[in-house]
């Protein structure tokens, strides 16, 4: 019998903060983002605007301008590659 592996995600966000300091103090753009994207998965994020689904997406990419961004906690893994062969699921960045 042929044990079956399960995939790791290619992308894992964990609690997720995000908030941006202003001239009226910080405004918090994005708390408590969750969420895993698998080999062959399609995610769609939708929401209201303003609920901060650029701000995941950026973040996830740690293009977030800083400052005036600024990353408040959290947890972001990817799939690091060497060519075409995945390497160590190891962490991108933590967030205290």
């Amino acid at each position: 019998m042929t044990a079956t592996k399960t995939p790791q995600p290619l992308l894992r966000v964990e609690n997720l903060a995000v908030s941006f300091d202003g001239p009226a103090g910080r405004v918090q753009a994005v708390n408590g983002v969750n969420l895993s994207v698998y080999p062959g998965q399609t995610l769609c994020v939708v929401g209201e605007s303003g609920c901060g689904k650029s701000v995941s997406a950026l973040s996830a990419l740690q293009l977030v301008p800083t400052p005036p961004g600024r990353y408040d906690s959290g947890k972001i893994w990817c799939i690091a590659k060497r060519g075409l062969t995945p390497l160590i699921y190891s962490p991108l960045i933590y967030f205290h």
